[in-house]
């Protein structure tokens, strides 16, 4: 459309091509934007680690503003939405202020509109997060707006319900108390709960009355509070072994898990030694509703999801299973920058309660001296000071460690 050839050619014009280049790294579907007569679906590169080695988040924030004025417009404002902020680092923190003040300077008021998202029991007020926010908050021109999200209210987890049986809502109404009473209107509770009513055959579709039918007294005494993490446990359980286990090893990973870094993964084992296919694993949890599946990752629907799946491994073995994922990326033969910082992430999970021996001890600290080394070239301070003690850790029960 004209439209797009437009902000096509405005991203060009205003972000330049070789920044445009650097800004394909963090975003590799903006090359087949900019090249859509070459684009190909085999286009499928990985976000990786960009190495700035001349400079420091001034840049990449310069790139997003950059990118955001390019496609944006008072007319034409553009949404900014990220998810799952509690996990966001400093230095995402800093990018997304400077992208905020940037929103409010040189007559770019109302190009576009952030909206963060985080569960607020994981942010204290102590948090990164809780303290860049604070901080923006004081700023004249940025305004924040806190909206506490709550569950669904009865009426609409009736609704929700009634559309979904194609029933009238007179008549979902008892079932839809009960599970409003169970959820507490939580959207995602809500549909895991309905899922193993229909697993149990407590709300099943009647040949009879050609319709869904249910008993509402038999439903409230049958499913005892059943919190989310059960129902989902029970649903991982229900998996068949292999791809339980392949699920597993990638919860290892966070709720989402780049495909770069699985294609590493090729002689993942058990802790009996069985091969693990995650990848094989996490096509399968695409079909089955469990994972999302994009061009460069593969990510839990929810990430409670991925809790639950972590949390099937035995609090035991979970140091195990870090070490041994991290081995197995340590092993490559070319460690890019994703790779390297990946495993030293699951490395340091382990612990060194779990690496006892002194090879792999100076081993693990000279990995996380390279991304030490990698993180101080991209200015990212604080995240090498984690990884030089990190380092250090792995060789204070060396003896002569210093020799």
């Amino acid at each position: 459309s004209d439209y797009l050839d437009y902000i096509i050619q405005s991203i060009k014009t205003t972000v330049g091509e070789s920044n445009t280049a650097a800004l394909e790294l963090f975003i590799p579907s903006l090359h087949n934007l900019l090249n859509a007569s070459q684009a190909t679906s085999d286009d499928t590169t990985s976000p990786r680690v960009v190495n700035f080695t001349d400079s420091s988040r001034t840049r990449v924030s310069f790139l997003f503003c950059s990118l955001l004025s390019a496609i944006s417009h008072p007319s034409h404002p553009a949404l900014l939405l990220l998810d799952d902020l509690q996990w966001a680092d400093t230095a995402s923190n800093e990018i997304i202020g400077d992208i905020l003040k940037f929103n409010d300077e040189n007559g770019n008021h109302g190009r576009f509109v952030v909206v963060g998202i985080y569960r607020d029991n994981e942010v204290s007020a102590s948090h990164p997060l809780a303290v860049k926010v604070s901080e923006l908050d004081h700023e004249p021109n940025i305004n924040i707006t806190k909206i506490a999200l709550g569950g669904m209210i009865g009426d609409d987890v009736n609704e929700m319900i009634s559309e979904s049986l194609r029933l009238p809502l007179r008549l979902t109404s008892s079932l839809s108390k009960v599970v409003h009473k169970k959820t507490d209107g939580n959207p995602l509770f809500v549909v895991e709960f309905l899922h193993s009513l229909v697993k149990e055959k407590l709300l099943y579709f009647s040949l009879t009355s050609k319709r869904w039918s249910w008993e509402a007294d038999v439903i409230d005494l049958k499913c005892l509070k059943d919190d989310v993490a059960k129902l989902l446990t029970r649903k991982l359980l229900n998996l068949p072994p292999k791809m339980l286990e392949g699920l597993k090893c990638a919860s290892c990973f966070g709720s989402q898990i780049f495909t770069s870094t699985l294609l590493c993964l090729s002689d993942v084992k058990s802790i009996d030694s069985k091969s693990i296919d995650v990848m094989g694993a996490l096509e399968v949890g695409v079909e089955c509703g469990l994972i999302e599946r994009s061009v460069a990752m593969f990510q839990f629907s929810h990430d409670l999801i991925q809790q639950a799946a972590y949390e099937l491994i035995p609090v035991v073995e979970q140091p195990w299973y870090h070490k041994m994922l991290g081995g197995v990326l340590v092993a490559q033969s070319r460690l890019d920058d994703t790779i390297l910082f990946v495993a030293a992430d699951q490395v340091n999970r382990a612990g060194i309660q779990t690496i006892t021996d002194s090879k792999e001890r100076i081993l693990f600290a000279g990995l996380n001296l390279k991304a030490a080394s990698k993180s101080m070239e991209q200015s990212e301070y604080d995240s090498a000071l984690t990884y030089l003690n990190s380092g250090l850790l792995f060789l204070t029960c060396i003896p002569d460690h210093w020799g």
